[in-house]
């Protein structure tokens, strides 16, 4: 349900944008998505553990029946919950993928800044006023 409320947050964001912001969200998205992962990898190695979300089927006793004269009696319930768990980080392992994604952040930024600097020319901002 998050990542659905999240994508129809995203597309009314994108339906706002202007051509020059959607150009230059198209262009990044690659090196955002490295970055984002090499600040997540940094907080896992300062830490000692990541943090991981799942979702765990629980039961409860809940009320039911109780209807046409029936005396009410209590039944199991199954619900969803996300719990957030924390995974020791394989502190070699983590290190050396840390040095593939900075890396790779190295060989994506020239052409990011290229295709920004082409976004900002074919879609000027437009003046108020």
């Amino acid at each position: 349900m998050r990542i659905l409320t999240g994508l129809i947050g995203l597309s009314l964001l994108a339906a706002c944008a202007t051509p020059q912001q959607r150009c230059v969200n198209r262009e990044t998205r690659d090196y955002r998505i490295t970055y984002k992962r090499v600040t997540t990898l940094e907080q896992d190695l300062a830490r000692g553990y990541s943090l991981v979300e799942e979702d765990v089927t629980r039961t409860r006793w809940v009320r039911c029946g109780g209807a046409k004269g029936e005396r009410p009696r209590l039944c199991l319930d199954e619900y969803d919950v996300t719990v957030t768990r924390r995974v020791p980080v394989d502190a070699e392992v983590a290190r050396a993928e840390l040095g593939v994604l900075k890396a790779r952040l190295v060989k994506q930024r020239a052409p990011m800044d290229a295709a920004v600097a082409q976004c900002r020319i074919e879609f000027p901002e437009e003046k108020e006023g």
